[in-house]
């Protein structure tokens, strides 16, 4: 069970995992593939659990006012700030709307949105985010991050390789760089307001205040502890993300719980992954009839097998909150034991 952790003191970044890692402004920062490949275009990055979970999970670390240039995804995205202060913008220029999150805050991003983000505090900084699919695509890039990255060594095949000149790397025979977008092409690109835009931000004083649903099928003896953040089976602030070509397949939920608040031991027949925000907290599981636990502190990440019996309790002395992601567009329901049925029925 303990290959399913990822502790966050032993993340492997990758520091040139992207077009503009070496562009002035761009460069310095750290890309890390916790759960599946992503969108890295770096054949070498290290990607710490392989196996497929219908959606990917990474970071970015960032030194103060270092940039990820202007980018879209075919899929969603979604971040939860870990450590300092970011600054995300949008739009072709990155001027149509901007805000500024700080731990704990969480935003999601539509499909064919040019974003971008940097870190504005004063510390290296880290976010956390989830892509739609096991295999998210391609990035796209603004224009002038590719011209922008000529002269830095670094060339951007058409089928998302990443050739490092100046490490010795060749353009292979018969390849194609990425071409910038025309015209024509970027008039796809969605185009939002900071006010269209704000139903996607959610703060952490927000989980806090606010927590609780009613949805006792999914999240059994524990619903009014739940704060949905992102996917297509909650509103989230009364509009609900969807649509054709805002692709989850995850829903994305934080849990609140005081000290020795939790769940009761549960079982999903789809991935379901944990990553405390803060806090200390316990897993325990049913192996063979036998229970076992670990522990899991902020930034760490957990993906509990399917069809294992599971429980988690916040065994720190304050409130804690942990992000918790269930795998497909209709969260599968929890099977309790039938200990756990009576007890709560």
């Amino acid at each position: 069970m303990m290959k399913r952790v990822v502790r966050f003191d032993d993340l492997m970044g990758c520091t040139a995992a992207f077009i503009d890692a070496k562009t002035p402004g761009s460069h310095l920062k750290e890309n890390f593939s916790i759960i599946g490949a992503g969108v890295s275009e770096n054949p070498a990055q290290h990607v710490h659990i392989t196996e497929p979970h219908g959606f990917t999970f990474g970071g970015a670390r960032q030194p103060p006012f270092i940039k990820n240039s202007l980018h879209s995804h075919e899929t969603a995205e979604t971040f939860w700030v870990h450590s300092s202060k970011w600054r995300f913008y949008w739009g072709l220029n990155g001027t149509d709307g901007e805000a500024v999150l700080e731990p704990g805050d969480f935003i999601s991003l539509p499909t064919y949105l040019f974003r971008g983000f940097e870190n504005v505090g004063e510390v290296k900084g880290m976010l956390l985010g989830y892509l739609g699919s096991d295999n998210p695509g391609k990035v796209t890039w603004a224009p002038q991050v590719l011209e922008a990255a000529r002269g830095h060594g670094l060339v951007l095949l058409s089928d998302g390789r990443l050739i490092d000149t100046t490490i010795g790397e060749t353009v292979p025979e018969g390849a194609q760089e990425t071409q910038p977008l025309t015209p024509a092409q970027l008039e796809k690109f969605k185009k939002l307001t900071a006010e269209e835009m704000e139903p996607f931000i959610i703060r952490l004083s927000d989980i806090k205040e606010r927590s609780g649903i009613t949805d006792e099928n999914v999240w059994p003896g524990f619903a009014e502890r739940i704060y949905p953040l992102a996917g297509p089976y909650y509103p989230i602030k009364g509009q609900c993300q969807g649509g054709d070509d805002w692709y989850f397949n995850f829903n994305l939920v934080a849990v609140k719980g005081g000290p020795n608040q939790g769940s009761p031991l549960y079982c999903r027949d789809v991935p379901e992954v944990f990553n405390p925000f803060d806090g200390t907290w316990q897993f325990s599981w049913l192996d063979a009839g036998k229970e076992h636990s670990l522990v899991l502190k902020a930034g760490d990440t957990f993906t509990c097998p399917v069809g294992v019996y599971r429980s988690f309790k916040n065994i720190g002395s304050e409130e804690a909150v942990m992000y918790v992601i269930v795998g497909g567009d209709v969260p599968a329901p929890a099977r309790l034991t039938q200990e756990q049925t009576a007890t709560l029925t």
